[in-house]
């Protein structure tokens, strides 16, 4: 029967609980995984600097690392991002700080030449360092995926998405166990698990299995004001209206309203790889 009218929706942010998943989303989402950051104070980033710094020295890695990434938020700073991935670091999240000495090497460069400020010099180096002792321990994940590969296909790792600019490449990734998915409205929902270890380069096979699909594509000759399109009971958001949908093969069923206008049923069946224009005529 039926199928999602969409592409899934957007995933949230990872919490800071989640300790595992692909360093590459680091660069997209790691400052955003710590808890809310209080309202910002005078000198809030540094009292809560200072707390993750007693915390790692306390031996306490998960608890500095939420208080530096605070102190992040309220103030960025090359040196706070140091701290973030030392702390990753004593977690064996090896290529999440991999990923996060890179980006402190970076920016502390940017601060340099921006600035001058040369209280950084110490913090790139001191990045760049470890960036070159964690090189050969990083473990990256391979995508095996088919030579076709069907359009808006979401493949996530650990609820986690994966741009697709990053799935021919080498994906830095923490060690341990990992659960990918692959979803789009045109494939065969897939799943699987795997583990990885240090220094692996673990290849994954991601088949992307094509569904039997069809589109419907609702036509009006006059599109009333506040116009709505359910079909097999869901609602099709406005602005997929006026565009071919997505569905899998079978029997649907599609109801079209306007406020003034007699509602308009339609019972069709859908075959794959068949576009379907429904031409909708509404009456007062």
């Amino acid at each position: 029967m039926g199928s999602s009218l969409l592409p899934p929706a957007p995933l949230t942010r990872l919490s800071v609980r989640r300790l595992r998943g692909p360093a590459v989303l680091f660069g997209l989402l790691a400052l955003g995984l710590a808890a809310p950051a209080p309202a910002a104070t005078p000198g809030a980033s540094l009292k809560k600097f200072e707390e993750g710094v007693r915390e790692f020295a306390a031996g306490h890695p998960a608890e500095a690392l939420q208080a530096f990434q605070i102190s992040m938020e309220l103030e960025p700073s090359p040196n706070t991002l140091f701290k973030i991935a030392k702390c990753y670091l004593a977690l064996e999240r090896t290529a999440s700080a991999y990923t996060t000495f890179r980006r402190a090497a970076k920016e502390a460069q940017d601060r340099i030449k921006a600035t001058g400020e040369q209280r950084f010099a110490p913090t790139q180096a001191a990045a760049e360092a470890e960036v070159a002792q964690l090189e050969k321990v990083v473990p990256r994940l391979m995508l095996a995926l088919p030579a076709e590969i069907p359009g808006q296909v979401s493949i996530s790792v650990d609820g986690g998405l994966l741009p697709a600019s990053v799935w021919a490449s080498p994906i830095e990734i923490d060690p341990g166990p990992h659960r990918l998915t692959a979803i789009g409205p045109l494939i065969t929902p897939y799943e699987s698990s795997f583990e990885i270890k240090p220094a692996e380069i673990k290849n994954v096979e991601v088949p992307l299995v094509r569904r039997p699909t069809g589109t419907i594509l609702l036509a009006f000759a006059k599109q009333p004001i506040g116009l709505s399109a359910v079909i097999d009971a869901q609602q099709v958001p406005p602005a997929q209206v006026p565009i071919p949908i997505v569905l899998g093969v079978g029997l649907h069923k599609v109801v079209v309203s306007a406020p003034g206008f007699v509602d308009a049923y339609f019972e069709r069946t859908l075959h794959d790889q068949e576009s379907m224009i429904i031409q909708v005529n509404l009456y007062p």
